[in-house]
């Protein structure tokens, strides 16, 4: 018998899936809408926008994206190899 817990990526990496999915969502995407993007992850991924901007934070803090809040948009940093 198969244990299917070896198969389960738990929540660490469903975690992991879903902050990579959301940096997937902003690269090459120009200047993203933040209110419209934190609902665009609420709906597609069942995240609370709370949960969803504790993500995007994570981004930030990786320098992979820069928020705006008074002009409310998401940009790509994009480093220079």
């Amino acid at each position: 018998m198969v244990n299917n817990m070896a198969f389960s990526k738990g929540p660490t990496g469903m975690r992991r899936e879903r902050i990579q999915k959301m940096h997937q969502m902003i690269i090459g995407a120009g200047e993203v809408n933040l209110p419209r993007f934190l609902a665009s992850c609420a709906y597609s991924m069942g995240l609370s926008t709370r949960k969803a901007r504790e993500h995007l934070s994570i981004l930030i803090e990786l320098g992979l994206v820069e928020v705006d809040e008074a002009a409310g948009t998401i940009t790509e940093i994009v480093s220079e190899d």
